[in-house]
């Protein structure tokens, strides 16, 4: 979980019409345990919202 006073954004690999997958490698690879594809739940726990680096 992030720290209390983190700055959340979207996931960068969440898009209007679904995921953003970099490649399909990463698809197959991580698709199946992708828990933020889904719109229940806690957003932070399940990644739709991330304290993300700022170079990133």
């Amino acid at each position: 979980m992030p720290v209390a006073d983190a700055v959340l954004v979207p996931n960068p690999l969440l898009g209007d019409t679904g995921p953003r997958w970099p490649s399909d490698r990463y698809r197959a690879e991580y698709g199946a345990a992708a828990t933020w594809l889904s719109d229940t739940g806690d957003a932070a726990r399940h990644r739709r919202v991330l304290d993300l680096p700022a170079r990133w």
